[in-house]
């Protein structure tokens, strides 16, 4: 159901932005790192998600990262996020998003 899809992949995009603005609170690393934050933004970088999707759990996923190890070891080594990391940045802009494709 494509309208259903687009629906769930503006609704990611709205909840992994308000995250990423989240993640600079205070403590706000530690508890989201501690409740699976890190495996659940690492899995929606997947090349099967929108880009839009993959960008923004990218951008919250910095935020939970960023000077933060233990979170840091968790997306290394439990979620496995340097392919689809790197994977999403040797893309071309637009390349990975079907609805780019169907305009061009």
């Amino acid at each position: 159901d494509a309208p259903a899809d687009v629906h769930a992949a503006e609704a990611l995009v709205n909840v992994f932005g308000a995250l990423t603005s989240l993640l600079m609170a205070e403590g706000a690393q530690d508890g989201l790192g501690a409740n699976g934050a890190v495996e659940a933004l690492c899995a929606h970088l997947g090349s099967d998600r929108p880009m839009r999707v993959r960008e923004q759990a990218a951008a919250a996923l910095a935020n939970l990262l960023s000077g933060h190890g233990d979170n840091c070891r968790k997306a290394l080594y439990r979620a496995s996020v340097l392919q689809p990391l790197l994977a999403l940045m040797r893309l071309p802009e637009g390349a990975g998003d079907p609805s780019t494709r169907a305009a061009a």
